[in-house]
């Protein structure tokens, strides 16, 4: 039985899976167990799995077929035998300390889970402590109006309420199983610290999405998330008339984001695949319905930009929101 398990799903990441297990058995913390899933990985990923494995007896390898990153996160919880459990993905690296300072903060705080910082952003200016009203009113409404808490990479569980509740990853998904995890997780936590601290390091490779747009349906799931009912898992911890308000700020601000994802010329697609992703979040009957309600609260801080993207999609322009992200490309240069 080991003081955390590090689960590390494994997906066609040899050229980069060498570095991340670097990174974790030479953590300064030993007492762990490293839980690799090799997910059905074409590449040569397997091999250095197990020669890791000979350098290391703490890495446990388990082999199966492709079944998405969800579906391999959840076969490690099932063998999991820490107190804790953090995640890694098999493409990036986390500092030599980062398991030592997260278990500290656990014990010390007699948290559940510990939050540490993003790379991208700058969540917390000190520790914080939040007991179960907090996270009920703070922490847990932030996971329905943007982004900023959802990766599990960032972050320490104690196991015991993964066991407790049966709590698992969503499998059949391509968006948001980490949001849905951290939200699973939450409606059965007491206690939650917020750390000063950035460990993990996040690699953007070119299959990432900000570097593929073409790919990735940001517009479908954006929707989708706005659409979702969530009370079969929640509950009424949060009214339906706060939820609207939440999931409305988040599309608000996601499809203004889209726009100029699309509709910039730096993206690699043609202008007509560019024109054509605009026309759809213009002319989508959800998004259209959105920005028509009473969004004052959602605006009032708009930049000079995003206010007139706000009006380009009001009135359905493709036009205008063409010209406003090839200005705001161009300026940017």
């Amino acid at each position: 039985m080991a003081l955390i398990s590090i689960i590390i799903p494994v997906y066609n990441t040899a050229l980069y899976l060498s570095e991340c297990l670097e990174s974790v058995y030479t953590q300064t913390l030993h007492d762990i167990e490293i839980i690799c899933i090799n997910d059905g990985s074409t590449d040569n990923s397997l091999q250095i799995l197990k020669n890791f494995q000979h350098k290391d007896a703490r890495i446990k390898i388990i082999d199966q077929k492709n079944a998405g990153v969800s579906a391999a996160r959840n076969a490690g919880l099932q063998i999991a035998t820490g107190t804790y459990a953090a995640f890694v993905d098999s493409d990036d690296t986390i500092s030599s300390e980062f398991c030592e300072t997260l278990v500290n903060a656990a014990e010390v705080s007699k948290s559940d889970v510990v939050f540490s910082k993003s790379f991208s952003n700058a969540n917390f200016a000190e520790d914080k402590y939040f007991g179960r009203v907090e996270i009920e009113t703070q922490i847990l409404p932030v996971f329905f109006k943007e982004d900023q808490f959802n990766s599990v990479c960032n972050k320490l569980y104690r196991m015991l309420p993964v066991r407790q509740n049966n709590i698992f990853f969503p499998t059949g998904k391509t968006h948001a199983e980490d949001a849905e995890f951290n939200i699973r997780y939450l409606i059965h936590t007491q206690r939650l610290f917020v750390l000063d601290y950035s460990g993990y390091h996040y690699r953007e490779t070119p299959e990432s999405a900000t570097r593929n747009p073409a790919r990735h349906p940001y517009l479908q799931n954006a929707v989708d998330q706005f659409l979702r009912d969530w009370t079969p898992i929640i509950g009424n911890l949060i009214s339906a008339e706060q939820m609207h308000e939440l999931k409305k700020e988040r599309l608000i601000h996601n499809i203004i984001s889209q726009v100029y994802i699309y509709g910039n010329p730096g993206n690699g697609m043609s202008f007509r695949t560019r024109w054509k992703k605009l026309r759809e979040i213009a002319s989508h009957p959800v998004i259209i319905q959105v920005f028509r309600e009473d969004n004052a609260r959602f605006t009032a801080d708009f930049s000079t930009y995003q206010k007139q993207i706000y009006l380009g999609i009001l009135r359905r322009s493709v036009i205008t929101l063409y010209l406003l992200t090839q200005y705001s490309y161009y300026r940017g240069q």
